[in-house]
């Protein structure tokens, strides 16, 4: 028998939402960002809330990319400490080389 999924929101449904909702982000930044320059140097008017709004966008996006970033491992680790471990010690230290860039989200 085929076993059917009854959960109604998954991890990956979650995590492809996150994503979704980080493209749309940049997409606006970009988009508002772009309307700025127009209102700015072609027709004289800049737009007052446009920066403040873009930087929150980018805040937003930062922190929702960080656990994006962590799941795939793109983050950036300490290869220096992995070469001189020693090999007994080797098997004990990945999940340890995760540690600083989750940190740096908390």
């Amino acid at each position: 028998m085929k076993k059917v999924n009854t959960r109604l929101f998954s991890f990956e449904t979650f995590d492809r939402a996150i994503k979704i909702l980080i493209l749309l982000i940049t997409v606006a930044m970009l988009v508002i960002g772009s309307c700025q320059i127009c209102f700015r140097y072609v027709l004289k008017m800049p737009l007052a809330w446009s920066e403040e709004l873009i930087r929150y966008l980018f805040v937003w996006s930062t922190f929702l990319g960080m656990p994006v970033g962590f799941d795939r491992g793109s983050h950036a680790s300490f290869d220096l400490i992995s070469k001189r471990i020693p090999e007994k010690y080797a098997p004990f230290y990945p999940p340890f080389r995760k540690t600083p860039p989750f940190m740096a989200g908390i």
